[in-house]
């Protein structure tokens, strides 16, 4: 239940239609000001804003504010097996120029405005595995 590090690469999957509106307004957060909602995988990032990379033009995008969370039954499968860093909403799926088809994406994830980084990235699913405990 760790935070995200300030700049991570990883994979972006996708929210369907409307889902991510529904999601925000359900936790009472609202959309206004940012360019979607996401979900990033752990719970201590509920609210945080974050800037990713377009996949299709690897500019810097943003900020977009954290609506939700990954099921907590489902972060090691996300992170470990699909390698998501992020879920963006349907809206952002299309302005990127992808399909229901287009399964993921690889995507930068920075918790700073991208004019404040210095170095690369850290791949999320290698940072997440050196610092998981897992509990029976």
């Amino acid at each position: 239940m760790m935070p995200i590090p300030e700049h991570v690469s990883g994979a972006s999957v996708w929210y369907a239609p409307f889902v991510m509106e529904a999601t925000a307004r359900a936790r009472g957060m609202s959309l206004d000001g940012y360019l979607d909602g996401v979900a990033l995988m752990s719970p201590a990032d509920l609210g945080k804003e974050v800037w990713i990379t377009n996949p299709t033009t690897g500019e810097w995008e943003g900020p977009y504010l954290s609506v939700d969370v990954a099921q907590q039954n489902h972060i090691c499968v996300c992170i470990v097996v699909r390698g998501e860093v992020v879920e963006v909403g349907w809206r952002t799926w299309e302005r990127w120029g992808l399909t229901n088809k287009d399964w993921k994406v690889q995507v930068e994830v920075s918790t700073v405005p991208p004019d404040e980084l210095s170095g690369a990235p850290i791949d999320y699913v290698v940072w997440w595995a050196r610092h998981a405990r897992l509990w029976k």
